[in-house]
């Protein structure tokens, strides 16, 4: 007999059919998982190509055969028709005007007609008279200073 992975303590002893049907679905599903993650691509890609029908029944018993939504008691699902028809008008009067605003031209933003840069002297560039700051750079001799001896 094959070894699907239990001992003997794990078999059921009442003879617990549903159990033991349990023990070997999980088994079997998980030596599929591992078989799948060591081949799974490969397996995937050559079902693909050489029996391409039996790769897409497969792929269509993947998805659910009918799809059951559930309503749950929400706001909306409260509300009375009427009232749901007062939100739908208050609705499209909002769009409405969101659109009229969005077709009328936007003011434009002030433009910069004319850009220059000033000069601002510091303090100690700025000369307070033009004539003295020339004396200062030629550092002429004053009269007292050319008779004296020293």
């Amino acid at each position: 007999m094959v070894n699907i992975g239990y001992t003997a303590r794990n078999v059921d002893t009442s003879g617990n059919v549903y159990d033991a049907r349990r023990r070997v679905n999980q088994a079997f599903l998980e030596a599929l998982l591992e078989d799948f993650h060591q081949h799974g691509k490969e397996i995937i890609r050559r079902a693909g190509q050489e029996q391409p029908a039996s790769y897409l029944k497969c792929l269509t018993q993947l998805v659910p055969k009918e799809l059951t939504i559930e309503t749950s008691q929400t706001l909306i699902g409260k509300l009375t028709d009427e009232q749901l028809a007062n939100m739908i008008d208050t609705l499209d009067r909002q769009i409405a005007a969101a659109l009229l605003k969005a077709k009328q031209p936007q003011p434009e933003a002030p433009k910069l007609l004319e850009q220059s840069t000033v000069e601002i002297p510091t303090v100690s560039e700025s000369p307070v008279n033009p004539d003295q700051d020339l004396a200062r750079q030629h550092e002429y001799p004053s009269n007292s200073s050319l008779g004296q001896k020293q």
